[in-house]
């Protein structure tokens, strides 16, 4: 049960991606935000700001020049601990 809960608040907080967002920093700051106020104790929120050129993880909002910019295609994987159960989504 534990693990659902933190499955269905991982969904949950990537389901408030808005893709208007001005960058991955906002996108990642607005998905740790819900699942937070979802009741996650724990969120790491990784990215892959630009798919057509790189698909490794980062888990970091900016590099040492400023935010990666945002491709047409990327992805975000979201990791959520409830009551000490894991459960990423992506």
């Amino acid at each position: 049960m534990l693990t659902a809960r933190a499955s269905s608040i991982a969904a949950r907080a990537l389901s408030c991606i808005d893709l208007r967002a001005p960058g991955i920093g906002a996108i990642v700051a607005a998905v740790e935000g819900e699942a937070r106020r979802l009741g996650a104790e724990e969120v790491y929120v990784a990215a892959a700001p630009d798919l057509a050129r790189d698909r490794r993880w980062c888990a970091r909002k900016t590099t040492a020049t400023g935010e990666p910019a945002l491709g047409a295609r990327f992805a975000v994987r979201a990791s959520v601990a409830y009551k000490g159960s894991w459960c990423a989504a992506w």
